[in-house]
């Protein structure tokens, strides 16, 4: 192979590889960083629930979780008491969705963490999303990325013992 074609192979390939990271970053400039912010209570079906406004999500996010949920009590942050803490999303628009979790009481500050799951940056985030395309096609789960968390805490509502 003469020195010629090799030199224009490695050109081709640097050009691919420049694409390829070039197609995985973000391109729409400035994106604001998501918010999490604490609305009101709400009794849905006889469930206390906690609404959370999330603003700003990432538009490529494959995945959120509930990662921690903990009231303060005179003893500090403690778990709560259920077995299972239920939440889902809904009400999404053109910049966030409204957030349902399911809390014990209003008398305690309760502290929520959410997980959303993005892709990384560059090359490794190409192999991302090729993955949770490629998981979402099996059915499976996706494991790689990396994890933005989104936080914010109820304030305490006493109902009035009259």
């Amino acid at each position: 192979m003469g020195t010629k074609l090799r030199l224009l192979l490695l050109a081709a390939v640097i050009v691919a590889l420049g694409v390829m990271a070039w197609l995985a970053g973000n391109h729409s400039g400035y994106r604001a960083p998501p918010t999490f912010k604490f609305l009101s209570y709400t009794n849905s079906g006889g469930q206390l629930e906690a609404l959370f406004r999330l603003d700003h999500a990432p538009r490529d996010s494959f995945s959120d979780s509930l990662t921690e949920l903990r009231y303060l009590s005179p003893t500090g942050w403690t778990r709560p008491s259920a077995p299972a803490i239920s939440w889902r999303f809904f009400g999404w628009d053109g910049t966030g969705s409204i957030a349902a979790i399911s809390v014990e009481t209003t008398n305690l500050p309760a502290r929520v963490v959410m997980g959303l799951g993005v892709p990384r940056e560059g090359v490794p985030g190409l192999y991302d999303r090729v993955v949770y395309r490629w998981s979402k096609f099996r059915g499976n789960s996706m494991e790689s990325g990396r994890d933005i968390y989104v936080t914010n805490q109820t304030v305490v509502v006493v109902s009035d013992p009259r």
